[in-house]
């Protein structure tokens, strides 16, 4: 096994932070999205 050298390291830490956020960003969207689909539906009902 051999270690990786740090700045690799360092540049998939990067990587993987980035697409931490744009997939926890892409969530959120589309958690707001079937919420706000749903309330709109919900009222669309009682009315």
């Amino acid at each position: 096994m051999t270690w990786p050298v740090w700045a690799e390291v360092q540049k998939l830490t990067i990587v993987v932070a980035i697409f931490s956020v744009l997939f926890a960003l892409a969530t959120w969207g589309v958690d707001e999205f079937f919420a706000k689909a749903l309330a709109g539906f919900f009222n669309w009902i009682k009315a």
